[in-house]
């Protein structure tokens, strides 16, 4: 038995090293939908650092039945703007492991801009943690990669 659990632990120490391996500084860019599978995010990369913008919104259009807009913007001149094809994320810089840190997230439904950092944890799950001041401070959502087969009805 003991013989057993020392193979175990190799083979999961193994496994994630292979994992940790596959990594690298374009690992989050593609479309990703999001914890709530409300929209479908597409993070880009744009000279070193990544950027991401809205691409589809499950419900697209407001109650009165135009299409989304930023209405909670703190600068009025931009209350009129589309959410869709927004660049809501910036600035993302690859730390050289499994993040990409001092990055800032603008949340339209409260209309703030707020400090974030991302992660992959599995190879098609990226983790979004937006925070305040110190990333204690912040909340984390898990986004799948989006695939046809995976967007929801």
């Amino acid at each position: 038995m003991h013989k057993g659990l020392i193979l175990w632990m190799m083979l999961l120490f193994f496994t994630g090293q292979a994992f940790a391996q596959k990594i690298n500084k374009n690992s989050a860019t593609g479309q990703w939908l999001t914890a709530n599978n409300e929209c479908i995010v597409e993070i880009y990369e744009e000279g070193d650092k990544l950027f991401g913008k809205f691409v589809w919104f499950k419900e697209p259009y407001d109650e009165k039945g135009n299409l989304l807009k930023d209405t909670e913007n703190p600068d009025p001149a931009n209350r009129n703007r589309l959410l869709l094809g927004m660049t809501f994320m910036f600035g993302f810089k690859w730390d050289g492991k499994n993040k990409w840190t001092d990055g800032k997230i603008y949340n339209p439904q409260d209309g703030k801009t707020y400090s974030a950092q991302l992660s992959i944890k599995e190879p098609e799950k990226l983790h979004l943690r937006g925070y305040f001041a110190i990333p204690a401070l912040g909340r984390t959502e898990e986004w799948i990669r989006y695939k046809s087969d995976n967007l929801p009805k």
